[in-house]
């Protein structure tokens, strides 16, 4: 699926409220924007809107780059030999840039050409945030804040209530700063006043009570959106004034960041944090967030708050109800909050607004039925409406007042505090199903003021050992080792247990005794890891938890380690060539569209990426109708969402066989085009893919398919098997294909300097067709794949049945220079029913066209000879 709604973490039922979801042809992101890191070695060449470095400035040219800047230009890089409080590596920001361009070039290919360049360690997409909530009517007024209570705050500001230069920060859609009961706790800078001059030379002028991150002004304010509001009441409403509500923070002040745009889209998140961090926040409160698995850019930023700046992230954990990951919530060093009730249940309102749950979860804290300030100096009571975004800020007031109780404490440290005082749930009516889900239990700020006694021991570092060929299958003993951290209290007897609920996990080792630990110090238990094995009968891509447990006195702590057991999919890693064979017919990924590729090498020749999608395309004419079976990209589908096809559904996953009857590798793959369902060819296909390790026959693999068509009346007519590919070699934009008739390959390269190259050859003796296409607008003279749509505009492939059918059965014999698909099939056959084909390709990588050709012969000769012993013809 190529869309994934980004949330605001509440859903609202009250009148007045009317919301809808933004999206520009299924992007999730913005639209001809990139950020992207450079590496540390061309820091000379970095300026804050120029980078000097000329392969760069001309590919900035070809995609018409009408923008380029530095994403922090006031961060300086870390100062060599620092390290954070806790003796972690600082992060760098200083080397991050925006650019937004105006070609028709996608994101991902910008991305691609970005990354084969050599100069950056990461580029990825600007991701795209937007509200979404659930409007309905509110049922009463009900001026109660039963959280205080829930979580003891009144006895806790007893002992402390907080300090004015604690702050924190609410990245969010903007805050009535003006409120009455907001105004006295807002966290003014008085080094800016507002005079239209940047008085304290932090690159924003009169931020006195704030900045719009979205807009780029010093108004921190959404008209149209209160939700920033709403949360900015909960966490840090001022308290003994005597009118509406009280914040958990109490004297804590906060700072507003509005990270959307008016319209309430969230375009500005990551950036917000830094903004937070590098103005005086200790705690940052994210009431936002996304199923969207983060870039390193966002890992970047979390590290650099909560490491360089020593400042601790507190996010909402979504309101799905399951046990699925948002993010910032779920980025390691970010504290994980969900939902509850009043009665400590976890939140559900049966309206499609749940808590989630789940290993992640860290705390828990009220998120339903408050009463928080609202625009225009109201307020609002929440009765029918919840949301983990209320949770959130709850959890960050609680953190702003232990954080002036313990001020030696760093920003984890708070975080555990909050951890080993909450109040576990788990046997709480309606809670049993998701104990050891609701992380610690609910926050109980008085116990987090007053109990300092316990440690809290974490696996800062995990060493996992023990598999095989990089996956877990039936059999493997899986090894659990790395560092442990004791945040809190010093240990006396420090006991670490491994169980599983699962009955096909057995534990082999599964306690140690660590004994005493002190505060910060760590320990390694590389020497006597933790230990287990997977039994017989795991389904397919099986999620494995094996839960950690930490014992010491009165103190229990747990934290989780997932395993994915029995993949679908198997990499091939035998020689020079590194691929991943797959259940549906793909070559290198699980998945065909960017940016669902996360499963898989691709197609890789000395570590350098060469492939972005591949796979088998099988066609056959019925009644003067084409039909296509694979699995690759064809068009938009009803969302408008770049889509594949999904005609190859998994009979048997990939077995990489231990003594392989060919090659020093096999594996061997069934599928067959029943996903393809009323336009089924009726085709079952046995794959077999071989590797070898030494020379000559260590640039390439062969992959064999047999197709089989099992209906028992129809003749398949016309029929041809092929390889898609679309090759990326370094800048994709500069490739090539070129044909070979004698070796009947077709073969692509960069116009670059030391390009590899690639080749997709026919091994059997059948007819073959090669088919080179230009992935361009007009294609080129050929067959034109690209429909350019929308406002901005933006470019997608449209391959309906026809053309796929047209890619396989027709000729030509180059294509380039620019973006180049190539398409190697062979064909026609008849297939009668309950007959079988077999067809073979020879997949190949080299330095250079001799060196490919060489492998190309090889790969001819280690064929015949297995097949066609006594004819050595090339």
């Amino acid at each position: 699926m190529r869309y994934t709604t980004i949330v605001l973490l509440i859903v609202l039922c009250s009148s007045g409220f009317n919301y809808s979801l933004a999206q520009e042809a299924g992007e999730s992101f913005i639209p001809k924007t990139v950020i992207f890191k450079v590496k540390p070695a061309y820091r000379a060449s970095c300026s804050e809107t120029h980078i000097g470095i000329s392969e760069l400035q001309m590919l900035f040219g070809s995609i018409q780059v009408t923008q380029l800047f530095k994403k922090f230009p006031r961060i300086d890089p870390p100062t060599a030999g620092r390290t954070g409080r806790g003796g972690e590596e600082l992060t760098d920001l200083s080397l991050i840039y925006e650019l937004k361009y105006s070609s028709v070039t996608s994101v991902r290919k910008v991305i691609s050409r970005i990354v084969s360049s050599g100069f950056v360690e990461y580029a990825q997409p600007h991701h795209l945030q937007q509200a979404l909530f659930i409007p309905n009517d509110v049922a009463g007024f009900l001026a109660q804040q039963f959280h205080l209570d829930k979580i003891l705050a009144y006895a806790a500001w007893d002992v402390d209530s907080g300090d004015t230069n604690i702050v924190i920060g609410i990245t969010d859609t903007g805050v009535d700063w003006d409120h009455l009961d907001l105004q006295d706790n807002v966290k003014y800078n008085y080094l800016d006043p507002i005079d239209g001059a940047d008085n304290d030379n932090d690159g924003y002028t009169d931020n006195y009570r704030g900045w719009d991150m979205s807009e780029n002004d010093n108004d921190p304010v959404s008209v149209g959106d209160h939700h920033g509001t709403w949360v900015a009441g909960l966490a840090a409403a001022s308290t003994n004034n005597g009118i509406g509500i009280a914040g958990v923070g109490f004297n804590c002040k906060f700072l507003p960041i509005k990270i959307s745009t008016d319209n309430g889209g969230i375009d500005m998140g990551y950036e917000g944090i830094v903004y937070a961090a590098t103005h005086g926040c200790q705690v940052i409160n994210c009431s936002w967030g996304s199923k969207d698995i983060p870039g390193q850019f966002e890992i970047d930023v979390i590290d650099f708050a909560t490491i360089n700046k020593d400042v601790l992230v507190i996010a909402a954990a979504g309101n799905d109800g399951n046990e699925g990951v948002f993010y910032p919530a779920s980025i390691p060093g970010v504290m994980n909050v969900g939902g509850t009730d009043s009665s400590d249940a976890k939140f559900d309102l049966g309206f499609g607004s749940s808590s989630n749950y789940g290993v992640n979860i860290d705390v828990c804290a009220p998120g339903t039925h408050l009463y928080t300030t609202n625009f225009g100096g109201s307020y609002i009571p929440v009765v029918n409406g919840a949301g983990t975004s209320f949770s959130s800020p709850i959890v960050a007031g609680a953190a702003a007042i232990v954080r002036a109780r313990f001020p030696s404490y760093t920003a984890l440290q708070v975080a555990e505090q909050l951890k080993v005082t909450a109040d576990n749930i788990d046997n709480v009516s309606g809670n049993i199903i998701y104990a050891g889900k609701l992380g610690s239990g609910r926050i109980n700020l008085y116990r987090a003021l007053t109990e300092s006694s316990s440690p809290s021991v974490v696996m800062t570092q995990k060493n996992i050992s023990g598999y095989n060929n990089g996956y877990y299958n039936v059999g493997d003993t899986v090894k659990i080792s790395g560092v442990l951290t004791n945040y809190l209290a010093p240990t006396s007897n420090l006991m670490v247990t491994a169980s599983c609920t699962d009955p096909l996990v057995t534990i082999l080792s599964s306690t140690l005794e660590l004994g005493i630990v002190n505060t910060l110090d760590t320990i390694n238990i590389a020497s006597s890891p933790l230990m287990f094995q997977f039994g017989p009968s795991q389904p397919y891509n099986r999620i494995v938890e094996i839960k950690i447990t930490y014992t010491d006195g009165a103190y229990t702590g747990f934290e989780y380690i997932s395993f994915t057991f029995n993949p679908d999919y198997l990499n091939l890693e035998i020689n020079q060539i590194s691929t991943t064979v797959t259940s549906y017919g793909l070559i290198g990924y699980t998945d065909a569209e960017w940016p669902l590729q996360i499963e898989g090498l691709g197609f890789m020749y000395k570590g350098d990426q060469l492939l972005y999608e591949g796979g088998l395309m099988i066609g056959a004419t019925s009644s003067g109708i084409n039909y296509v079976s694979d699995n690759i990209r064809d068009s938009l589908d009803v969302r408008n969402n770049p889509g594949s096809d999904s005609d190859f559904v998994r009979v048997n996953a990939p077995i990489s066989m231990s003594q392989p009857l060919l090659g020093d590798a096999m594996i061997s793959v069934a599928f067959n085009d029943s996903g393809a369902m009323f336009e089924s060819l009726n085709l079952s296909v046995d794959q077999r893919v071989y590797g070898w390790t030494a020379a000559p026959n260590d640039k390439y693999v062969i992959s064999e398919y047999s197709l089989v068509n099992v209906d028992d009346s129809n003749t398949l007519s016309n029929l041809y098997a092929g390889i898609f590919a679309d090759w990326d070699i370094m800048d994709y934009s500069l490739n090539s294909v070129s044909y070979n008739g004698n070796h009947k390959m077709g073969y692509a390269f960069s116009s670059q300097l030391g390009s590899p190259y690639v080749a997709i050859k026919l091994l059997s003796k059948d007819p073959v067709s090669h088919y080179a296409l230009d992935r361009i607008i007009g294609g080129g003279g050929g067959i034109d794949i690209i429909e350019v749509i929308g406002s901005y505009p933006w470019q997608y492939d449209y391959l309906n049945n026809n053309t796929k059918y047209q890619l396989l059965s027709t000729q030509r014999l180059g294509a380039g220079v620019n973006d180049i698909i190539d398409i190697v099939s062979t064909g026609p056959f008849t297939l009668n029913p309950q007959d079988t084909v077999n067809v073979a390709f020879a997949l190949i990588a080299g330095d250079n066209l001799s060196d490919l050709l060489l492998s190309a012969v090889a790969a001819q000769n280690k064929y015949d000879s297995i097949y066609y012993p006594q004819d050595t013809t090339v």
